[in-house]
């Protein structure tokens, strides 16, 4: 039995990370606690996050599809 987990549950797993940080980000911003710069420069750096896993998510998948 393949014990990994699977590919949709780690991309929700994922997607639910970014979609949080960025709840998160316009909660802050929208009450006053960060400025739109520290707002901006948080979303840069989900994104680049969320960008990264994925395409770690990707290379693991071809990767089983290979093997």
């Amino acid at each position: 039995m393949n014990s990994k987990i699977p590919a949709r549950e780690k991309l929700s797993e994922v997607e639910s990370e970014f979609f949080g940080n960025v709840h998160e980000i316009h909660f802050l911003y929208t009450v006053r606690r960060i400025t739109a710069e520290e707002g901006m420069e948080r979303m840069h750096d989900a994104l680049a996050t969320y960008q990264r896993r994925i395409t770690e998510l990707w290379k693991d998948y071809m990767e089983d599809k290979v093997e």
